[in-house]
């Protein structure tokens, strides 16, 4: 908790739409400094909701006036909190310690055995019989206090990003870079995918569609399938929790929002023979993952790079991901995907000139308004994350809905290009590692056995204790 020596002081600044025959404005309002007068202006000039460009540019400052209030806004309101509850607790200094309280004056047990149980996920655990706890204070301050337990700061851009980053979501997001091969994306569908797609979203948006109906709509039309991309050596899984060892440490009463599970996740496959992960998952399974996992594994894919949260366009109802929990549980994703690599990353820096895996990760948000796409990475000292917004879409546009699809694209290329051949030159350097040092214990019968067992090969019954590997 900070600690002021002063009551801090809350922005007074509020905004107003206003919207007239297909016209809309925007105003703030603000209270003067001697708290006599209130002034009002408007802050925008009056957009046109009939035309795709006006209803994008008034959708974006809609959505910029909301990422104000739910961060600098909403930091000044929890420091008010903060002061409030200090003063409150210098009064109350017999009070018990067996119960956590909040900011907002909220109460919670203690992390129990039950908070742990592995079949419970991210959006089962934020929902309540009265329905979406959007705008319950209780959860978004335990999702902030997440936040902050975690290092995980969001940014508003890339201004402050590393280079490494900011030039890789450069080359990601630039709509004149030509798209990769298309031969990886066969049309699913008979006709121009991107008309059907738009038309989908429009009908889904115009109907109020549940996020299970929207979920089936993106991933048909917008997201490359498995038969798409399975062949190029990646692997997309739907609806699946991530493993408990991969996440963040959680929350007293919401400890599975640490556990996030995505609609749709894409990472890399293990199944191909002779590849670098399939060899890796063999001879690094216990270096990589302690706890008994394969190698870099995640839903049962190899180091997952992109996730995407998918709500709905209607009232959200119980077991429903609203758009608020969707932006946290992607940080958690993302967070997720770094710290798998991460491992890698550290088992490289054992060997002179390693090399070094990229730990962006992306993340996708498809909310009512629009959809955002965020790119995370790890402090160079690994003491905290970061996560900021690299685009934004109103996919019911078509030009919007192109660029994304094309973003998308280049992210799902990268990761199976530049990305797969990093992690394929590090696990190829520690199997090379790993056969150097089976080769010094080759006289053993012992190691011998142990080699066998780890290569997939068995003993043929010589008597001189040579092994042949199975026939296929």
């Amino acid at each position: 908790m900070r600690k002021y020596t002063h009551p801090p002081q809350i922005d007074e600044t509020a905004f107003g739409f206003v919207m007239d025959q297909g016209l809309a404005r925007i105003v703030v309002a603000w209270l003067s400094d001697n708290g006599q007068k209130v002034h009002v202006r408007n802050a925008a000039p009056r957009f046109d909701l009939e035309t795709p460009d006006g209803f994008i540019r008034c959708r974006r400052y809609i959505k910029n006036i909301v990422d104000w209030g739910r961060g600098h806004r909403l930091r000044e309101i929890q420091g008010a909190f903060d002061f409030v509850y200090a003063q409150q607790e210098r009064q109350k200094m017999g009070a018990s310690h067996d119960v956590e309280r909040d900011p907002f004056g909220c109460q919670s047990s203690p992390l129990t055995e039950s908070d742990l149980d592995d079949q419970q996920t991210g959006s089962d655990a934020c929902s309540t019989s009265s329905g979406s706890l959007e705008f319950d204070a209780e959860v978004r301050s335990y999702l902030g206090r997440w936040e902050k337990m975690n290092n995980i700061t969001y940014l508003y851009g890339l201004d402050y990003a590393p280079e490494r980053i900011s030039l890789l979501c450069d080359q990601l997001v630039d709509t004149n870079r030509p798209s990769f091969n298309r031969s990886l994306f066969k049309d699913q569908i008979v006709g121009t995918p991107d008309e059907y797609g738009i038309q989908m979203l429009r009908d889904l948006h115009r109907n109020m569609a549940r996020e299970v109906d929207v979920k089936a709509g993106v991933i048909r039309y917008l997201f490359p399938g498995i038969n798409d991309i399975s062949r190029h050596g990646l692997k997309v899984k739907y609806e699946n929790s991530f493993k408990r060892e991969r996440v963040l440490d959680p929350v007293p009463a919401l400890s599975k929002i640490a556990r996030p599970r995505p609609a749709i996740t894409y990472g890399y496959s293990t199944d191909i023979p002779d590849s670098a992960l399939s060899k890796a998952r063999r001879w690094s399974r216990k270096r990589l993952s302690p706890r008994g996992g394969a190698i870099g594994e995640c839903l049962d894919l190899a180091f997952p790079f992109l996730t995407v949260e998918v709500c709905g366009y209607g009232i959200p109802e119980v077991g429903d991901t609203t758009e608020y929990l969707a932006e946290y549980q992607c940080k958690g994703a993302s967070v997720s995907c770094i710290n798998i690599v991460s491992k890698l990353n550290d088992l490289m820096r054992q060997y002179p000139n390693g090399p070094v895996v990229s730990d962006a990760s992306f993340s996708v948000v498809m909310g009512q308004l629009g959809t955002d796409i965020f790119v995370s990475w790890r402090n160079d000292d690994g003491t905290g994350y970061h996560i900021a917004p690299i685009a934004g879409y109103y996919l019911k546009a078509r030009e919007d809905y192109i660029h994304f699809r094309r973003c998308i694209r280049n992210i799902i290329n990268w990761g199976k290009g530049e990305r797969l051949a990093q992690i394929q030159e590090a696990l190829g350097l520690i199997i090379e590692q790993d056969e150097n040092k089976k080769m010094r214990f080759s006289g053993n019968p012992g190691i011998e056995r142990v080699r066998a067992l780890v290569d997939g090969t068995t003993a043929q019954g010589s008597r001189r204790g040579i092994h042949k590997p199975m026939k296929s």
